[in-house]
């Protein structure tokens, strides 16, 4: 795994909830543009951190729509993810993993503390739908977290995410 690391969650493909809540007609509509800006960010070759929530049904017309996703993708479980072991898809439930100097610890729910926090280490996390704002070491990187801090329902940047938790100045060497 090459190329640049992004930090995404709570796509909510084919949901006609969450198609209402984001102001789109319906479920086409909706999942099209989460793809074309997923797209549209993504190169092949990056790495993407997906923090639960991807699609609300286990048909194939969502499994098509999962792999039409640019990028190498890790998958942390969400609270909707049942189709994960359908697909025989590895997900883990709490990702933790240094990536250029910063140590990560990704899990689809908010937590108050997590592994080596008086550390530095960074949480990372979605499903609160951009109700929780960015703090020190701490991110919603949820799309719906994008739309609000970056205009667009795309994934986050490593560089994005170390400016947002205070870790460092943007740098678009990540």
């Amino acid at each position: 795994m090459g190329g640049k690391w992004w930090f995404t969650g709570d796509l909510h493909l084919d949901h006609p909830f969450m198609v209402q809540y984001r102001g789109f007609t319906n479920c086409p509509a909706h999942d099209t543009h989460i793809i074309d800006k997923w797209n549209d960010t993504v190169k092949p070759m990056d790495v993407v951190v997906v923090l639960g929530d991807i699609m609300w049904h286990s048909h194939e017309y969502n499994f098509k729509q999962w792999r039409a996703l640019r990028g190498n993708k890790i998958i942390v479980k969400g609270n909707h993810d049942y189709w994960l072991r359908k697909y025989k898809l590895d997900f883990k439930r709490i990702y933790q993993k240094k990536i250029k100097n910063h140590y990560f610890v990704c899990c689809h729910y908010p937590m108050w503390t997590w592994n080596r926090k008086d550390y530095g280490a960074i949480h990372l996390h979605a499903h609160s739908h951009g109700k929780t704002m960015p703090r020190v070491n701490m991110l919603d990187v949820g799309v719906d977290s994008a739309k609000i801090i970056l205009g667009e329902y795309r994934p986050f940047s490593m560089a994005e995410v170390l400016y947002l938790t205070n870790t460092t100045e943007p740098d678009e060497r990540y």
